[in-house]
C-alpha cells in the first residue's frame, strides 16, 4: 500500500502547488521540537526563549511545542513568511511520503478536509481499490 500511496503522492503533488493553498497553516497545529524552535528563532532573529514565550505553548501529550493559536502566526497571503525555516512537521505535511499509511489512515482521512493533495490521493486510491475488487462507483 505504501508504494502505491507514494507513487500517487508524487504524481499529484507535482500537479498541485501546495504553497498557494495555505489550508494546513490555517487548520493544523504542527508539533515543533527544539531543533524547529532553534531554526525558526534564528530565522526571526530572536532568542529561543523569546520565540517560545511569544508564539508557543507546550503540547502536554508529546512534550513538544505547538503555536499558541491558529492560523499559524507566520501565514501571510496563503504563504509562509519563514518558509525556509518552517518546522519539519510543516515541511512533511500531508505526510503521504512516509511509510505506514494504513496505520495512519484516520489522520489521512482528517487531512482530506484540509489538503487538496491528501484528498486527491485518497480519492484516487479509493478508485484503484474499488476497481481492483470489482466494485462499481456511483458514476458507473
Amino acid at each position: 500500500m505504501d508504494r502505491i500511496v507514494h507513487k500517487l503522492y508524487n504524481e499529484i503533488s507535482s500537479e498541485i502547488d501546495c504553497t498557494i493553498c495555505g489550508n494546513c497553516c490555517r487548520e493544523v497545529q504542527p508539533l515543533l521540537d527544539e531543533e524547529d524552535v532553534e531554526r525558526l528563532s534564528a530565522g526571526l532573529g530572536i532568542s529561543t526563549a523569546q520565540f517560545k514565550k511569544q508564539y508557543l505553548v507546550e503540547d502536554r501529550e508529546s512534550k513538544k511545542h505547538v503555536f499558541r493559536e491558529k492560523p499559524c502566526p507566520f501565514l501571510r497571503d496563503n504563504s509562509c513568511l519563514y518558509y525556509g525555516y518552517r518546522p519539519k512537521d510543516c515541511a512533511s505535511y500531508p505526510h503521504l511520503h512516509k511509510d505506514g499509511f494504513i496505520f495512519r489512515l484516520i489522520d489521512v482521512i482528517d487531512n482530506c478536509s484540509v489538503c487538496p493533495i491528501a484528498f486527491t490521493v485518497y480519492e484516487q486510491l479509493k478508485e484503484m481499490v474499488w476497481k481492483e475488487r470489482g466494485v462499481h462507483t456511483v458514476e458507473e
